[in-house]
């Protein structure tokens, strides 16, 4: 019976490596601090869509962190911590085109800790989703999630509570091109002197050639607490656009999040996200592989 069901499983990894999709990207993405600071980073992401909705995924960055004339200006630059991230997400069938999905994220603590790119700890975080297609064209997503470990999590792009929530509105263009616009906070307790820490962000993705690849523009502005006044970042590849994957960023909060290491100057503290797909928006949780 033991190797009935050894044979089973390894028949059932098998065919699920055998059918995998994979899908890549590479952003590029700056940011402003509060203090004067800046960061400029790059992160490559790689993702693996199995059978029965399961998605597994990497994101290796590089960060260039300069702090404030006030603090002495100095520069610093590496990779930061490697985040490891598993999925899984379902699709409802009929009119809302409702999906759900949940994700698990392991943090290794690859960079120095002593240069800020890293925690020095492993970090565990899970997030959870909900996308809907309220109207034809429109998408809806709302996700939330926190961390699993006792390290301050770098929530919203500057916050310091142990969770996050956020929520975004998509609708598309065309075939090839759709917009999306959304709102991230802190959840839970903070520093009552900061207050939450809240954004609003914006995004632009399209497909300038009939295959999978596309690019997506995105920023944020920071309106409340620690959130930077403003970051940018562009992508190009497979990953955020075109494929609909549970672990993709799904709102433009999420995917400016990912290009900087899922933290604050560089300090990527496994920040977990439970993105959904909704068909009929292109902008990285759309059309269905």
């Amino acid at each position: 019976m033991r190797r009935i069901a050894l044979g089973a499983g390894a028949l059932f990894l098998f065919s699920s490596a055998a059918h995998a999709q994979a899908s890549a990207a590479v952003a590029a993405g700056a940011m402003h601090f509060h203090d004067g600071g800046t960061e400029r980073a790059v992160t490559a992401a790689l993702r693996w869509r199995f059978l029965h909705g399961l998605v597994v995924g990497v994101s290796p960055t590089y960060a260039h962190a300069t702090a404030a004339d006030s603090l002495g200006g100095a520069s610093r630059s590496g990779f930061a911590d490697l985040p490891l991230e598993a999925g899984i997400e379902h699709s409802f069938a009929g009119h809302a085109g409702a999906s759900i999905g949940a994700t698990f994220v392991v943090t290794l603590p690859t960079a120095d800790s002593a240069s800020g790119f890293g925690g020095g700890a492993v970090g565990y975080s899970i997030g959870v989703g909900l996308g809907l297609v309220p109207a034809p064209r429109t998408s809806l997503h709302l996700g939330a999630g926190r961390s699993l470990t006792d390290f301050s999590l770098q929530s919203s792009f500057g916050g310091s509570a142990s969770g996050w929530g956020d929520a975004e509105l998509g609708y598309t263009l065309s075939d090839r091109a759709s917009i999306s616009g959304g709102v991230s906070s802190d959840l839970g307790a903070v520093d009552s002197l900061e207050g939450h820490s809240r954004s609003l962000a914006a995004g632009i993705s399209f497909q300038p050639f009939s295959g999978p690849l596309g690019i997506t523009l995105g920023g944020s502005h920071g309106i409340s607490g620690q959130a930077p006044p403003w970051t940018l970042s562009l992508s190009v590849g497979t990953d955020w656009v075109g494929l609909a994957q549970v672990t993709a960023a799904g709102s433009p909060l999420e995917r400016l999040a990912q290009v900087f290491g899922g933290g604050n100057k560089g300090q990527g503290n496994g920040r977990g996200r439970g993105s959904t797909t909704s068909p009929g928006n292109s902008g990285g949780k759309g059309k269905k592989p």
